[in-house]
């Protein structure tokens, strides 16, 4: 099974988070690739730079951060033009600012899975964890515990 952790982040925090899995990932032996999207910023304005490809993993872990209580302009680029197997397995991962799941992170977790609704994507976990947070290190520990039980995605 190839497992791809598909991520943006631009104030380290989702990175730091989905580190984490990967590192839990490829301790259990699995084969795991961590892809970084990257942006170009001009003004206040971002921009995909790149299209990584996403249809050569069986699960991919998507991280992203919440901007404007929504899916940040660069990661709702890619999940438009990304190309993904059809029935992928798939868990979602979002950070935010604010320490409530409805001011944001909820929504971006929903418009991460409608956005790949087109493939039938088999989601197995999500998770929300609010940076800001004197649980963060509990929620993280949620997320890790969601989103790698990789034994439970893959029946």
């Amino acid at each position: 099974m190839k497992i791809g952790i598909i991520f943006y982040s631009e104030t380290g925090n989702t990175l730091g988070v989905c580190e984490r899995a990967r590192d839990i990932l490829a301790g259990d032996g699995l084969d795991v690739a961590f892809i970084r999207l990257k942006a170009d910023v001009v003004g206040n304005a971002r921009s995909l730079r790149g299209l990584p490809p996403a249809q050569d993993y069986d699960l991919v872990i998507l991280g992203t951060p919440v901007h404007g209580f929504s899916l940040p302009i660069p990661v709702q680029q890619y999940l438009a033009r990304a190309q993904f197997k059809e029935g992928v397995r798939l868990g979602v991962l979002a950070t935010q600012f604010f320490k409530a799941d409805w001011l944001g992170g909820t929504r971006t977790v929903n418009q991460a899975v409608a956005a790949l609704s087109r493939f039938h994507p088999d989601v197995f976990g999500t998770a929300i964890v609010h940076v800001r947070s004197r649980r963060r290190d509990e929620q993280v520990n949620a997320a890790m515990r969601a989103l790698t039980k990789i034994e439970e995605a893959t029946r």
